[in-house]
């Protein structure tokens, strides 16, 4: 069932689609034309190297930012990271116009915030603030590739909750937060096909309680410089429901740009049992070819 909200932007977008007759405010589009300069501004200019909690880590998990504080060495980026980073900003701005063209009615657009935390400044700009049902709630706007599209956004809150290695459930908390209003959700867009999702947030009281006592614990932890600890351990690798001999990294160390740094012996291989067309590779701890000679 769709939200009313996402209703509301695929009236606009399949208008756009069809060439139907939809009058764009020549102010409107030279906001966005501002708003697309800034993001190349921004991803063009070198981002200061010294750490510091901020909105858009703050949902992460304590051990990669504790990684991040003592200074460990990072993975490289693929070279189209980039690329990457500059089409999500640019997604962003057409979500935005999209908005102001829907019957949604936006309250804000990018406000600045700073929420206390434990005497602990967190600051950060929030992405859109939306009018619903009377009060205001925030928005956070995605890009998407068509896997994470698909297979992470479609499971609506409670999967995002359950397998949130990207720590958007607190990210958006602390920009509600800061703002004393509620937070609203994600609006999600398939970077390859352009398709949106909203994805409204409907946490239970002890869900809620549960992410800012996280937060809480977490700015602790960085703000006493506490001796690091790993949060996961590898995992023992299953193939038709029968253990493998081969162990591997959990799927939130694997997403991590500082593995190496917990698991240096880590190695990104093929998986040998896997009979798909293109062979999956995963990152093995333990990892034994099908000669059972030992690369590792």
């Amino acid at each position: 069932m769709l939200s009313i909200l996402e209703s509301q932007m695929r009236v606009v977008l399949d208008d756009l689609s069809n060439e139907q007759s939809r009058e764009i405010p020549t102010e409107l589009i030279d906001k966005a034309v501002e708003q697309l300069r800034e993001a190349l501004v921004k991803q063009t200019t070198p981002r200061e190297q010294d750490f510091r909690l901020r909105m858009s880590n703050i949902g992460r998990l304590p051990c990669q930012l504790q990684q991040e504080q003592m200074g460990s060495p990072k993975e490289r980026m693929p070279y189209n990271h980039w690329m990457r980073m500059v089409i999500g900003d640019f997604v962003e701005v057409l979500v935005r116009m999209v908005l102001e063209l829907s019957e949604a009615e936006v309250a804000s657009d990018g406000d600045d915030v700073e929420l206390d935390v434990k005497s602990t400044k967190i600051k950060g700009t929030s992405d859109i603030d939306l009018n619903i049902d009377g009060e205001q709630r925030v928005y956070d706007i995605k890009s998407a590739s068509q896997y994470m599209f698909r297979n992470k956004w479609q499971g609506g809150f409670q999967a995002l909750y359950r397998d949130d290695e990207f720590g958007y459930v607190g990210q958006i908390y602390g920009y509600a937060d800061a703002q004393g209003k509620k937070p609203g959700g994600w609006i999600v867009v398939d970077k390859s096909s352009g398709e949106i999702k909203v994805v409204d947030i409907d946490a239970s009281p002890d869900q809620e309680k549960m992410i800012r006592l996280n937060r809480e614990q977490t700015v602790g932890l960085i703000a006493n410089n506490s001796p690091f600890q790993r949060f996961f351990e590898p995992e023992e690798e299953y193939f038709n429901r029968k253990p493998t001999g081969r162990t591997i990294l959990s799927k939130s160390c694997s997403w991590c740009q500082f593995k190496l740094s917990c698991y240096p012996e880590a190695r990104h291989l093929p998986n040998p049992s896997s009979n798909a067309q293109v062979t999956p590779y995963k990152w093995y701890i333990k990892y034994t070819d099908e000669d059972e000679n030992p690369i590792s």
